[in-house]
């Protein structure tokens, strides 16, 4: 072998060494994803959150409290422990809603709700509760909407359906699909 052909050859080595010794030491971007601090952990976190909203008159539109909220900056989201909102509708009754977790996106645009989400429209005329999995709020919309199984009790029976959505604006509902109804007997007192 000569000597250019070794002095190359020990050259291309050499590089490829470093190359690899390079590429050992930079964690892989699939690496950073799961082990970077800056997307593995919250930057911030809030015990005992509370949040309250007005529209532009001034009307209280929302109240949100949380037990407490972690934002992970990857996704711009924040995780929510024992979410409680409290939406009011125009005439000002009160839309309870609360579960065991929640998920809010950057910039309040949804709110998704799981586990024992219970809704309950406070309403002197026409009291209703309803229970789902899941629930997912867009608040500049005034909607809470689901594709899971839902039940709704008022004082006239039960309703089971699969889907809803809620306009809180309107103060009305829209089941989508598997719409049982059960009335129970009113009893009529002379």
């Amino acid at each position: 072998m000569s000597r250019l052909t070794f002095i190359t050859l020990l050259s291309i080595i050499s590089i490829l060494v470093a190359i690899a010794f390079n590429h050992q030491q930079k964690p892989t971007q699939g690496t950073a994803q799961i082990s970077g601090p800056q997307n593995a952990e919250p930057d911030f976190y809030l015990l005992n959150a509370k949040s309250v909203e007005f529209d532009q008159s001034g009307k209280l539109r929302y109240r949100f409290n949380a037990q407490q909220l972690d934002h992970f900056p990857k996704g711009d989201y924040t995780l929510v422990k024992t979410p409680d909102i409290t939406l009011f509708h125009n005439d000002g009754t009160p839309w309870y809603i609360n579960a065991r977790q929640g998920r809010i996106t950057a910039g309040n645009e949804s709110i998704k709700l799981w586990d024992q989400v219970v809704i309950i429209r406070d309403s002197q005329e026409e009291p209703m509760k309803m229970e789902t999995r899941t629930l997912t709020i867009i608040p500049k919309q005034d909607i809470a909407k689901t594709e899971q199984d839902v039940v709704i009790t008022n004082r006239a029976g039960r309703i089971d359906a699969t889907g809803m959505i809620t306009y809180v604006d309107e103060n009305r509902m829209e089941l989508l699909s598997n719409v049982r109804v059960r009335h129970e007997p009113i009893k009529i007192r002379k």
